[in-house]
């Protein structure tokens, strides 16, 4: 990851701004410079897997073998890039929906979540950590350790909300107006950081069991929690509350999708623990 930023760091504004002996490319020059950055990033992986870790092995030394990891790879992997793909599909409807209200209200909205991806940058590291942690210990079947790390993490993005809602709740115009000097959009921007604030955690939650699901093979009931939250709840919410709110429904929509699903991931993932020994490495 470190190697993908310092090599988009050097190609940003040489390919955008045509410096040197490279062409100015604009937006397109971004773009190639991605690539270049994950081709590069691809190289560095396969070095440090195959030469030094020694990972790495001719896939067509036993085909059979290899179909075999591919069939148990795709029955995880399918499902997670199912999931991945409802949220974003989710929020182009979101914001097709916000786009009747204007285009400030558009503006302040993108302001808005580009606040709350800042603020769940660290949910999101805190749920990648929990994957390895709770595989390793689940192949070990030191169960006990499994549910230890998703109370850790849970508690881990507990801290961290209380302290992003102090924040949003003393300077959420002043981070709004970082994006836009326009007072509309900061309103909408500053107020879609109010609502949203608190259910940051319960979306902490929800990352948090999806990634201990998946990793403990249980990748099709996390694409499940996926559609509950974005198709059966946030979806149909927003339709149903903007008749009510105007755009401030979808704004609740999104509060009340969060912190539903939260829950539902937390107890299901609870409903799971109980089917194990509880005895560590039985």
């Amino acid at each position: 990851m470190i190697v993908a930023g310092i090599v988009n760091i050097i190609f940003d504004p040489l390919l955008i701004f045509g410096i040197g002996p490279f062409p100015r490319l604009g937006l397109e020059g971004a773009a190639i410079a991605t690539v270049i950055s994950r081709i590069v990033t691809l190289v560095a992986a396969i070095y440090i897997l195959h030469f030094k870790l020694g990972f790495l092995v001719n896939p067509f030394s036993s085909i059979k073998y290899s179909l075999l990891n591919i069939k148990r790879l795709t029955h995880i992997a399918l499902p997670a890039a199912f999931s991945n793909a409802i949220t974003p599909i989710s929020m182009f409807i979101v914001t097709s929906l916000l786009s009747g209200y204007g285009e400030e209200v558009i503006a302040g909205f993108g302001a808005g979540t580009r606040i709350e991806m800042f603020f769940t940058m660290i949910i999101m590291g805190i749920s990648s950590g929990l994957g390895p942690l709770v595989g390793q210990n689940y192949g070990a079947r030191n169960y006990v350790r499994v549910q230890d790390a998703i109370k850790s993490s849970n508690f881990l993005a507990f801290i961290w909300v209380a302290f992003v809602t102090i924040v949003t709740f003393l300077f959420s115009d002043s981070l709004s107006r970082l994006f836009s000097t326009n007072e509309v959009v900061i309103g909408v921007s500053s107020f879609y950081l109010r609502v949203i604030v608190i259910s940051i955690l319960f979306s902490g939650i929800f990352l948090n069991i999806n990634s201990a699901l998946n990793v403990i093979g249980k990748s099709k009931f996390a694409m499940l929690l996926t559609v509950f939250k974005m198709i059966i709840l946030y979806i149909p919410l927003a339709l149903t509350l903007k008749r009510f709110f105007n755009h401030s429904g979808i704004f609740y929509a999104a509060f009340v999708a969060n912190s539903i699903s939260g829950i539902v991931a937390y107890l299901s993932m609870k409903k799971i623990a109980k089917e194990w020994p509880k005895e560590e490495g039985a």
